[in-house]
């Protein structure tokens, strides 16, 4: 990774932790979905923490995606559970949920090494919601829009990049720094949106349905 994007991955993750506490300072007078986002941005602040400091400490951090996927299947799942109230999302949620728990309980060696199965399956479930989610706003004033259209184009971009991890030996380093450097700049897009949904609808503290 050359410096470039290394800085912009800080970058990245210090927008993560501003959105973190610009939504945590909102959290009281907002709406139950709003909450969820939030301990979804404090989840993800202090598992990028983590994995720089692993990175520091000259420790493998490859084990943090398993959490990190862990955590943002549940999060977002109750996110757009919230959203689209509907239950069949935690039914699906919770089957890859169980699916996922029984393949580290076969296969602990998945916590040193990406397991792009439960990635790849994790977050297409959560673009299909996004994906419901935008087929509902078409119709209806929704909140969150902003942060739909970051969901799903950082998801989709960052489920090929996953996908591939354990195929980094047959992909060509330079192809795969590639796909490393890509998913950098769809993460700050990301969090770049989150910001603007803050400051467009929520810098006011008004309540939020």
């Amino acid at each position: 990774m050359t410096r470039f994007f290394k800085n912009l991955s800080y970058l990245a993750t210090i927008i993560l932790i501003i959105n973190a506490l610009l939504f945590l300072k909102s959290f009281a007078k907002q709406s139950k979905a709003f909450k969820i986002f939030t301990l979804y941005l404090i989840a993800m602040s202090l598992t990028q923490l983590g994995m720089i400091l692993f990175v520091i400490l000259g420790k493998p951090n490859i084990f943090i995606a398993s959490i990190y996927t862990v955590i943002q299947l549940v999060l977002l799942s109750l996110f757009y559970g919230e959203l689209i109230s509907k239950k069949i999302i935690y039914i699906l949620s919770g089957a890859l949920l169980a699916f996922m728990t029984v393949q580290y309980i076969l296969d602990p060696s998945l916590f040193s090494r990406y397991n792009s199965i439960a990635i790849s399956l994790s977050q297409a479930l959560i673009i299909g919601y996004c994906v419901v989610y935008f087929y509902r706003s078409i119709s209806a004033k929704t909140p969150f829009i902003i942060v739909n259209v970051g969901v799903f184009v950082y998801l989709i971009c960052s489920t090929l990049i996953f996908a591939s991890g354990n195929l980094q030996y047959e992909l060509s380093q330079d192809s795969y720094i590639l796909l490393l450097n890509l998913n950098i700049v769809f993460y700050l897009i990301f969090q770049t949106l989150i910001m603007v949904e803050w400051f467009q609808n929520y810098r006011s503290l008004k309540h939020s349905a």
